[in-house]
């Protein structure tokens, strides 16, 4: 993710150019994903801001689940929430 314009919408379809994506050819579980972002998180300091710019930019802005694409989106918005300390359930969306 190179510039504001890629933050919304979150991708969550492997290979595409986002920070919440997972890498082309990805095929985990929902679990698997959220494992691969906590270590995006922890390892890679350009990779956490951009996951902390998206989620800041996403939630306060009021996006909603419909600004997220692909397989993992329900992970994505969890994710986001819990890094801006939002903790509605996913339901919620």
């Amino acid at each position: 993710m190179s510039n504001i314009k890629q933050a919304v919408p979150v991708n969550t379809f492997p290979g595409a150019n986002h920070v919440l994506a997972p890498p082309k050819g990805w095929t985990g579980s929902g679990a698997e994903y959220r494992i691969l972002i906590r270590e995006r998180w922890k390892t890679d300091y350009k990779m956490r801001v951009g996951i902390a710019f998206t989620a800041r930019f996403f939630i306060r802005f009021d996006h909603d689940f419909s600004d997220i694409e692909g397989p993992y989106a329900a992970e994505a918005l969890e994710i986001m929430r819990g890094v801006v300390g939002h903790t509605r359930p996913v339901a919620d969306a």
